[in-house]
């Protein structure tokens, strides 16, 4: 959930929805609609658990677009 969760931001989609949309697939036969209401409520606890807590020490968009600016004018 993790890497999901990482690459959200790259590859422009949503974790939740994702994971919502491959819990809901599951047939009823194997998982009952009570246990998929459980598991997802477990899946919206652990996703908030992992909000973004502000910009990594390797994040150099900002620096690469200044040198971009720079160059170019």
């Amino acid at each position: 959930m993790l890497i999901l969760k990482n690459l959200e931001g790259v590859y422009h989609f949503n974790t939740e929805d994702l994971l919502k949309a491959k819990l809901k697939a599951i047939p009823d036969s194997i998982l009952s609609h009570d246990d998929k209401k459980a598991r997802l409520k477990i899946l919206r606890e652990n996703l908030n658990k992992m909000s973004n807590q502000g910009k990594s020490e390797y994040y150099i968009s900002e620096l690469l677009e200044a040198k971009v600016k720079q160059v170019e004018g």
